[in-house]
């Protein structure tokens, strides 16, 4: 932080003293115009150029000192009150508006309010208590001046300010010029669909799609099991596996229990049926299921999930060495490791390099190269390794992306738009979920005319509409990307951390385990506030993994539970 303060004193220079009269004829005093046509010189609060156009600057009285201002970076109070700033006291539960300091920030950061980027040493209001930013534009921008100085220039060929547009994209002609400009080129396509006969376009509809499904129809790679058996003996699971095919359209005929098992994924009806290869949602018949499910065996297959290839060459994460498919670790116990491409922790299906411990989900083992993505269109947006010095962030969540956290991303080699792998690819277009009875539409930027804050109906928090998220335009209903997947138990599962939901996307809960020691049977799932704390470690199980007797009142963290007995996987996780 540095101080913005100046030993001499200013004083407030006319560029343009005669505006907007300017005489016809100034033949004698043309040299003063050229001179102050080409005059710039940078300010020294925030770094940008002062020209002509602005037509007042401030300038040090002292001739022998080289410090000038924008007038508007000039007259910014040093401290000021925002409403967009309120600190929550703990003890008398009083919002108390904190004061914020006008500073020129050491390191990179985020504005709190428009989520924009800034690099170091630009001006920022900062509550020092609360590690709060927001810029100079939202601090001085609001219903009543939606116009800030520093955006308007004053041009001789006009007897008013203008305003400087750029929001959205345009096409006019120039009335300084006569030329016509195209606007931001956000709106112009940068690239012809007969190149790219293989792209990937996202979002995809809805959950009935999948990176892998499109992978294997669009590319028929070869199989390594058997098409359509009516029974399968899978390598990653202990029990035989049955083809589901019936439908059960038919709601005249009574439901029996046999049933249940041909129900598809269906979050209307509670009913969640994920796939233990890729663990995405089975919306389609046919797909394979295992046929100990009255015991509590909750295995399921995609159909093409039971034909993955046994290798994967040239992955664009790890193109050195080729990955093997890992089916299968222990019948008893849900081996969770981390993706080492999109960083979310499975317990799915995988392909690894033994070599060098590079492990990937199936769905990222076959992760586009390039895609489209209707959040920022008509743009290529290429997968590439992030570079250590890129200093950009997610498009969709806001997290930063960093090459140490995030070695891969997807960007716009025309734009500064970025995507994580998760975030391009896990959110479809639409999704249901039981607190409403219509369609959930992704939505990439605040609803327009939306009259009230944002709160998810899951967990009842306020959410920043900046990041994406899920809408319901006829109940005006809205949801957390995090929150929307949560079938079982939705209405406990409040978490103090959206990152917790985030982070078990790629999990399957359930099911029953048979671990030495203990009786029972142990239930793996998602810990909530009323499970308590863990005997071992003390962590409370509110938004962990956890393992938890039906039975009786025993409950373990999961990596506790991996410590006590020892298992041999750890390293992975």
């Amino acid at each position: 932080m540095e101080q913005l303060k100046h030993e001499h004193q200013l004083d407030l220079i006319d560029l343009q003293p005669k505006y907007p009269h300017y005489e016809e004829e100034y033949e004698e005093e043309e040299d003063d115009w050229v001179m102050k046509w080409d005059f710039n010189c940078p300010c020294n609060r925030c770094g940008k150029e002062i020209n002509f156009y602005h037509r007042y600057y401030y300038n040090c009285c002292s001739h022998a000192c080289d410090y000038s201002l924008h007038k508007f970076c000039g007259d910014l109070p040093a401290t000021l009150k925002h409403t967009s700033h309120y600190a929550l006291r703990k003890a008398s539960h009083r919002a108390l508006n904190h004061t914020l300091t006008l500073i020129q920030r050491g390191v990179n950061w985020l504005c709190d309010i428009c989520r924009s980027k800034h690099k170091r040493g630009e001006l920022s209001y900062c509550c020092m208590r609360c590690d709060f930013d927001i810029d100079v534009k939202c601090a001085m921008r609001d219903e009543e001046n939606p116009i800030i100085y520093h955006e308007m220039v004053y041009h001789p060929s006009h007897p008013h300010p203008l305003v400087i547009i750029n929001s959205k994209p345009i096409l006019c002609e120039c009335d300084a010029c006569g030329k016509r400009h195209m606007g931001v080129g956000k709106t112009i396509k940068t690239f012809k669909d007969a190149d790219h006969p293989d792209l990937v376009h996202l979002p995809f509809p809805d959950q009935t799609y999948n990176i892998l499904q499109l992978r294997f129809f669009n590319e028929g790679l070869l199989t390594t099991f058997a098409t359509n058996e009516e029974n399968l003996n899978h390598i990653s699971h202990e029990h035989p596996l049955c083809l589901v095919r019936r439908q059960t359209n038919d709601v005249t005929r009574p439901t029996s229990s046999s049933d249940n098992s041909l129900v598809c994924h269906n979050p209307m009806k509670k009913k969640e049926v994920l796939c233990n290869g890729c663990i995405r949602p089975i919306m389609t018949r046919p797909f394979y299921r295992c046929t100990n499910e009255a015991k509590g065996c909750n295995f399921a297959l995609h159909e093409w999930c039971t034909r993955l290839p046994l290798e994967v060459k040239n992955h664009p994460g790890h193109p050195k060495h080729t990955l093997v498919l890992l089916q299968k670790l222990s019948d008893d116990f849900p081996f969770v490791f981390r993706c080492s491409l999109c960083k979310l922790r499975c317990n799915g299906f995988s392909y690894a390099c033994i070599e060098c411990a590079y492990r990937t989900d199936v769905s990222c083992a076959f992760i586009p190269e390039k895609i489209t993505h209707e959040a920022h269109p008509n743009h290529l947006l290429l997968m590439g390794k992030t570079r250590k010095d890129a200093f950009i962030y997610c498009g969709a969540c806001s997290i930063f992306i960093d090459s140490w956290s995030f070695p891969i991303s997807f960007s716009c080699t025309t734009c500064e738009f970025s995507l994580h792998p998760a975030c391009a690819l896990l959110f479809p277009r639409t999704m249901r979920h039981k607190l409403d009875k219509h369609h959930m539409n992704l939505r990439y930027l605040p609803v327009e005319n939306h009259k009230s804050k944002y709160f998810c109906e899951i967990c009842e928090e306020e959410m920043d509409p900046n990041r994406w998220f899920y809408h319901c335009e006829v109940c005006v209903q809205s949801m957390h990307c995090a929150c929307i997947p949560i079938i079982r138990r939705y209405e406990e599962s409040i978490l103090t951390s959206k990152k917790s939901i985030y982070e078990f996307w790629n999990i399957k809960f359930g099911g029953l385990y048979k671990v030495k020691g203990h009786q029972h049977s142990l239930s793996f799932g998602l810990g909530i506030k009323r499970d308590g704390r863990c005997n071992t470690c003390a962590r409370t199980f509110e938004g962990e993994m956890i393992f938890k007797c039906l039975k009786c009142k025993l409950a373990v963290d999961y990596y506790c539970f991996c410590r006590r007995w020892r298992l041999e996987w750890e390293v992975f996780i």
